[in-house]
């Protein structure tokens, strides 16, 4: 009998840990259905899970949904939509948000609207302005 109830417990406690460990798929999973892709930084501190919808006839555009969870914190640290454009990590603690122009103006290039988001700071910077700060 003592034997089984150490069982169980083991049993309890693995699973409570493999859990822990992929809260982040099962939030991805409740926001956004299937079809999440997840993307760890350089340390695995931070998971990167994107969710793409793709355009259609009436709305060609595709729509990214997305969040930063944080192992440490065990939760959501930031979260946004983007239509049209992109998400990706800049740095260990930065992601690079891309917010398509419908048109691009004379004048502009890309990086007129990619924004460096600090995840530590709370701080969206220009992409052509944080490049000029580190000259």
């Amino acid at each position: 009998m003592a034997r089984l109830s150490i069982l169980i417990l083991m049993l309890a406690f693995s699973c409570k840990s493999l859990n822990n460990g992929r809260k982040y798929e099962g939030l991805a999973y409740e926001r956004y259905g299937e079809g999440t892709v997840f993307h760890k930084n350089g340390d695995n501190s931070l998971i990167l899970c994107i969710n793409e919808t793709k355009g259609s006839t009436k709305n060609p555009q595709n729509a990214i949904d997305f969040f930063v969870f944080s192992t440490a914190k065990d939760s959501i640290i930031y979260s946004d939509y983007i239509s049209p454009g992109s998400v990706s990590w800049f740095s260990d603690n930065q992601i690079e948000l891309f917010y398509l122009p419908g048109v691009m103006p004379q004048g502009k290039t890309r990086d007129d609207f990619v924004y460096i988001y600090d995840l530590e700071t709370g701080i969206k910077t220009r992409k052509s302005d944080f490049d000029k700060k580190g000259e």
